[in-house]
């Protein structure tokens, strides 16, 4: 699945970019691709458990081009989520 989706980033702000299944994983086991606006691309596979996630320092506003995947061969469900990542 492909998912573009446009941000106006503060300039301070690092990126977090996360997939959650509610199961840690073990029912999606996703994949995350992400192409940034200055076409870098950032790849995960396990985040948290087995669902994918990037942090993505000093990150650009901009068109962000998002593919989305999984290790099983069915269909599953799975919430993207965007938010400011801090340390």
């Amino acid at each position: 699945m492909q998912v573009n989706y446009c941000m106006k980033i503060p300039s301070d702000w690092s990126l977090l970019i996360t997939l959650n299944d509610g199961n840690s994983g073990r029912t999606c086991d996703s994949t995350l691709i992400v192409r940034d606006p200055n076409g870098q691309f950032w790849f995960n596979d396990d985040y948290s458990g087995w669902n994918a996630g990037l942090r993505i320092a000093g990150a650009v506003s901009g068109q962000y081009v998002i593919w989305i995947g999984g290790y099983s061969r069915g269909s599953c469900t799975s919430a993207l989520s965007f938010s400011r990542w801090t340390q």
